[in-house]
């Protein structure tokens, strides 16, 4: 788990691409700092989410079966249900460590990935800025229209008689 192209490769006879330059030849090289961190990411959702989640999963679901909530496999139990859940449960952990571990890469001074991750951040919020504004200003003319309508004097039909 030390191999230095763990999540990157050399590619063979291609130069080695510094971080921060463009990456238009092959693959990206991860420095040893970004290296470390991805690990310790790897690690830390495993160990944080990853299990707690795929056993609490696991454990419910198998406590479902026994309860009758669930139905048992006639052929081989509870083990498909239970395994399912723990395979849900190992997935959703590793995805909800995605935004600590990119707060990870960003906080890493010159590094292109963290420098990549943290352009995307801002225009993310850029972009939620400009949602906000554009969702204010719908909302106002509904507003608008809405009590123009009720100030409108209403049209009662009339019953002829």
């Amino acid at each position: 788990m030390t191999d230095q192209n763990l999540f990157g490769y050399e590619g063979g006879g291609q130069t080695e691409i510094a971080p921060g330059s463009s990456n238009t030849k092959g693959a990206y090289k991860f420095t040893p700092e970004e290296l470390q961190v991805l690990q310790q990411c790897n690690n830390e959702s495993f160990f944080k989410r990853s299990l707690p989640l795929g056993t609490l999963l696991g454990l419910g679901t198998f406590m479902g079966v026994q309860k009758g909530h669930f139905k048992a496999s006639p052929r081989f139990g509870a083990f498909p249900k239970v395994t399912l859940a723990v395979i849900v449960g190992y997935f959703l952990g590793k995805i909800s460590y995605q935004r600590a571990c990119a707060e990870k890469l960003m906080a890493l001074p010159g590094s292109y990935i963290g420098q990549l991750l943290r352009d995307k951040k801002r225009s993310k919020q850029k972009l939620s800025v400009i949602c906000i504004y554009v969702w204010s200003i719908f909302w106002r003319y509904l507003l608008r229209c809405w009590t123009w309508q009720l100030s409108q004097p209403r049209h009662r039909p009339t019953f002829i008689q």
